[in-house]
């Protein structure tokens, strides 16, 4: 019967002693009803994963800015004092007094997540050879995630 079959499909002789193998469209139905269904159960932790990822690279990021422009600060590079600006979707550590006055060619511009709110000051400025700042507070935030930024007024950045 087996040979019957393999004949009716077009096989060679050759090919008789084989079983038919492949996939039914119920067995394809129901492996994809399970992908989905699994696909479905961990897409909001990824979502999650995703957020609280973002937030916490955003963070690594500027507080490395703020420590290298403190420290460029005091140890008097250039002979100037550094800061920090937040910008709407980039970081930039500048040397000069401010960021409006700052040579444009010592600039670091690193991209950063428009996704994060950020709250606070938008320009963190350390004293030359003191490190010194004024008291600032910044606030990342996005989807549930938050990480608040503390610097003091001897310019320790806390977080």
């Amino acid at each position: 019967m087996n040979n019957l079959k393999h004949q009716q499909a077009g096989f060679t002789p050759l090919e008789a002693n084989r079983p038919l193998t492949g996939f039914t469209v119920l067995e394809i139905v129901i492996v994809m009803a399970i992908s989905v269904a699994i696909f479905s159960l961990t897409a909001p932790y990824l979502i999650k994963f995703f957020h609280g990822s973002t937030n916490k690279s955003d963070r690594e990021v500027l507080v490395g800015l703020l420590r290298q422009a403190r420290t460029n600060s005091m140890t008097n590079l250039e002979l100037s004092s550094y800061g920090v600006n937040i910008g709407a979707t980039t970081f930039t550590l500048y040397k000069g007094p401010s960021y409006e006055t700052r040579d444009t060619t010592f600039d670091y511009v690193f991209d950063r997540s428009p996704t994060v709110e950020i709250t606070g000051p938008s320009e963190i400025h350390f004293s030359q050879l003191s490190g010194r700042a004024s008291v600032s507070h910044v606030v990342l935030s996005n989807s549930g995630y938050t990480t608040n930024i503390e610097i003091n007024s001897e310019g320790r950045i806390n977080y």
